[in-house]
């Protein structure tokens, strides 16, 4: 039986490890090499995508919608056909932000919406697009 003294039995608390440290000049990483808090308004990894990709209007987001279509489709690599993907996704979440900003107007809230549905349902299709893809690639090998 155990002592009620806590001499017997007493576990150490272990203390949480600390986050890994990068060394690297990306600038999703603070000076001291570990990671911002949790944001997605972050500079991007890509510059040519950053400048492809535009929310501000529903007829620029048609068309930079069109554009990454059109990318995906040229893409040879799947490691570019999933960075593709991320790029709608992060489109689509930084516009879903904006649709709920209280400082724009009724009107722009309504447009990031639809922008927003606009760049997550091009995400989706990418990513039905990438996953049969991926299928027909294992069973060929």
């Amino acid at each position: 039986m155990k002592s009620n003294s806590g001499e017997e039995g007493h576990k150490r608390r272990r203390r949480s490890p600390k986050p890994h440290r990068v060394t690297t000049k990306d600038p999703r990483y603070n000076i001291d090499g570990y990671r911002r808090g949790k944001s997605i308004f972050f500079e991007s990894k890509y510059d040519k995508y950053s400048q492809m990709v535009r929310i501000d209007t529903l007829e620029e987001a048609k068309i930079s919608i069109r554009r990454l279509e059109d990318e995906y489709d040229g893409a040879k690599q799947m490691k570019k056909k999933v960075r593709l993907i991320q790029v709608a996704n992060r489109a689509a979440n930084i516009a879903g932000v904006g649709a709920k900003n209280r400082n724009y107007s009724e009107r722009e809230r309504r447009e990031m919406a639809q922008v927003s549905k606009m760049y997550r349902n091009l995400q989706k299709s990418l990513s039905s697009k990438y996953a049969r893809e991926k299928k027909a690639r294992g069973k060929s090998r």
